[in-house]
């Protein structure tokens, strides 16, 4: 989604998180056209990536999330200190 893209002093960038240790880093993007709220961002993201979605406010480089789950079924929804979506297919 559009508002998933931040605007910094060094341009526009997305919060990702790293799997591996579960911290957010900021990755420059160059946003392209958009339709209904999505914006198209080019090859900066990869398929699998995860991209924060919600809570950017609150997050800096190196931040630590971890994710919600769905009671009922268990299944990852959103970082605890911020929302997040997979990229990609």
């Amino acid at each position: 989604p559009e508002r998933d893209v931040q605007s910094g002093q060094k341009g526009n960038y997305v919060f990702v998180v790293n799997p591996a240790d579960m911290t957010v880093q900021p990755r420059q993007v160059i946003p392209g056209p958009s339709i209904d709220n999505f914006v198209a961002i080019g090859d900066a993201l990869q398929p699998g990536d995860t991209v924060v979605t919600d809570g950017q406010l609150r997050l800096f480089k190196g931040a630590k999330v971890t994710f919600k789950t769905d009671g009922a079924k268990g299944e990852k929804k959103t970082p605890a200190t911020a929302g997040a979506g997979k990229t990609g297919g």
